[in-house]
């Protein structure tokens, strides 16, 4: 499976189709509905976040899986020079941290990063578990 991509600007109306085709990835990776759904919105808070403080208003979305476990990185565009307290300042951090296993914010004064990973094993996989 191909990784997901995805540029989004400073527009509030794009988060729905981003979402859509966030949770359309996770379909076809065969990921359990409660996981996609956390995923998305964990991933849709990262990129809220980001929309909001990056200056240039654009934010980068890359997904892959290894070993079974879902990776998105969520990535600014142009410096986010308030962004890792703005993170810390409302509830967002916590929602994702609550959402995924694991969630790591690096960043510089030209581009911050979240990293969002979740253990999540296709259906398939599961399926194939279970009557063994």
């Amino acid at each position: 499976m191909e990784r997901f991509r995805a540029t989004v600007r400073r527009d509030h109306c794009v988060l729905r189709p981003f979402r859509i085709d966030l949770g359309f990835w996770l379909d076809q990776l065969g990921i359990e509905a409660e996981a996609r759904d956390a995923i998305v919105l964990a991933t849709h808070e990262a990129v809220a976040n980001g929309m909001e403080h990056a200056v240039r208003g654009l934010v980068r979305v890359t997904g892959c899986v290894e070993n079974a476990v879902i990776c998105l990185e969520v990535s600014s565009l142009g410096p986010w020079a308030d962004q890792i307290h703005a993170l810390e300042r409302g509830r967002g951090l916590a929602l994702m941290r609550g959402l995924m296993s694991d969630v790591s914010v690096s960043g510089d004064s030209q581009h911050v990063t979240v990293r969002l990973r979740l253990q999540a094993e296709p259906r398939a996989c599961s399926a194939r578990q279970s009557r063994t």
